[in-house]
């Protein structure tokens, strides 16, 4: 490639010329902080870049992402400084799940995405478990492209790959037209407003609560509020939920600069903090993904027969003492509709437990000297039944039978299971102590 001797960098007003001749070229940084802002991590997402090589390296010079402008004719220039990382770490981003593919190519440095086709959505390098965190997306050109597809918020590997997750609440997506992605998005209404170039969208994440809330231009949307925690997007902060990312979605011609590290445009809300804010590198100087693993999860006490091709998930929460809520979920029996799934319970102690399924199913619920089961909760779409022990109570949910529903679930974490698990905690006025469950079961032992 082509070196140019007369370029500079110009950062925060500071230029720098590397040989002392008069620039006509110059570097023309995208972040708005200055080389004494450190931790800056704007980032340019382009979708067709004519004039950077994508196999080179662009580094932050103490501040943020640049862009190569001839300063003469405004025009895009190839040169890219030689320089090593240093300052904050490289914060970037790729496809979820890494590699490139269907149309788009990421750069050594991971920020600059060219896109030779398609449509596609991107995860920031870091992702956070709980804790409170906010970032600004610059819109600086918006291309009548797929308004479904352009995309800006935060969410797990899955429900950025997915737009939501296989069950949705695993993101918080607002699109271009102003809507959360459809067949994904929140239960609860939301009323945001269309962005287009020029905008700048806040985003502001409370992953101790599964909450998000959008901003556009310093207002924010559905009557949001960050401090009070009112009218967010909902999503799943249960244990064994992997973390959160910051995700953009881009159509081809789309520019967007993404500023995770402060010297936002807008005030940041009181009580949260940059999502990129005290990050540290690695040898190589990539931030080091402090969410990796997700929220760590139990195992429930319990063992399972499922049929082969569908997995066991399951869930212990902390130990309490008094009565117990155990929750067991399927959609189907192994054998079919209307076929026996049987619950064993060998745990001792005082305990309420909940059986759900969509499809018909007959449970026959058996206990071992030492269990105390007062009562069990049944929620059911199609009608189903309980053969239980002798002076158990066996409460009834049967929406096809007395138009009573509690919900369903049947994995570990979604957002069935949740508003489920909510809805069973609100009628036996416990809390929940275990859940486990798989989309087609035959058998289930609650042991101690």
């Amino acid at each position: 490639m082509k070196r140019n001797p007369r370029a500079r960098v110009r950062c925060g007003g500071a230029d720098r010329t590397p040989d002392g001749t008069m620039p006509h070229l110059r570097l023309r940084p995208i972040c708005r902080a200055g080389p004494s802002s450190p931790g800056n991590e704007s980032m340019l997402v382009r979708r067709t870049l004519p004039f950077i090589a994508l196999s080179s390296t662009l580094w932050l010079l103490g501040c943020g992402e640049v862009r190569v402008v001839d300063a003469r004719s405004g025009e895009q220039d190839d040169h890219v400084p030689p320089s090593p990382p240093s300052g904050p770490c490289q914060l970037t981003f790729a496809l979820p799940f890494g590699g490139v593919g269907r149309g788009l190519e990421v750069s050594n440095d991971g920020r600059t995405v060219s896109s030779l086709s398609a449509t596609e959505m991107l995860q920031g390098s870091v992702g956070r478990v709980g804790g409170r965190w906010y970032f600004e997306v610059t819109v600086d050109t918006l291309a009548d492209g797929v308004w479904w597809a352009q995309n800006i918020g935060i969410g797990t590997p899955d429900g950025i790959r997915t737009m939501g997750g296989s069950s949705g609440g695993l993101s918080a997506l607002l699109n271009s037209g102003g809507s959360l992605m459809p067949g994904f998005g929140s239960p609860e209404p939301f009323f945001g407003e269309a962005f287009g170039t020029g905008d700048v969208i806040g985003v502001a994440a409370d992953l101790d609560e599964g909450r998000v809330f959008f901003s556009r231009n310093g207002v924010w949307l559905n009557a949001g509020d960050p401090l009070q925690g009112t009218r967010g997007v909902p999503i799943i902060v249960l244990p064994g939920v992997d973390a959160y990312y910051p995700a953009v979605g881009v159509s081809e011609g789309d520019t967007l600069t993404i500023n995770l590290s402060g010297d936002f445009v807008h005030a940041i809300p009181a009580g949260y903090a940059p999502f990129a804010a005290g990050l540290t590198g690695d040898e190589d100087g990539h931030c080091i993904d402090v969410g990796a693993g997700g929220m760590p999860a139990s195992p429930a006490p319990v063992q399972a027969t499922c049929s082969a091709a569908y997995e066991f998930t399951s869930y212990a929460a902390p130990q309490g003492s008094g009565e117990e809520l155990h929750v067991v979920g399927i959609y189907e029996p192994s054998t079919g509709v209307g076929g026996q799934v049987d619950v064993h319970i060998e745990r001792s102690g005082d305990m309420t437990l909940a059986l759900t399924a969509y499809v018909a199913t007959s449970f026959r619920v058996t206990v071992a000297p030492g269990a105390n089961l007062g009562r069990i909760v049944l929620s059911s779409y199609e009608p189903s039944s309980v053969d239980a022990p002798l002076g158990v109570t066996v409460s009834s949910h049967v929406f096809e039978g007395n138009g009573r529903y509690l919900g369903g679930g049947f994995e570990w974490p979604s957002s069935e299971t949740s508003e489920l698990i909510s809805a069973v905690e609100e009628e036996t006025e416990l809390k929940l102590s275990s859940f486990s469950g798989c989309y087609a079961g035959s058998q289930f032992t609650l042991t101690n």
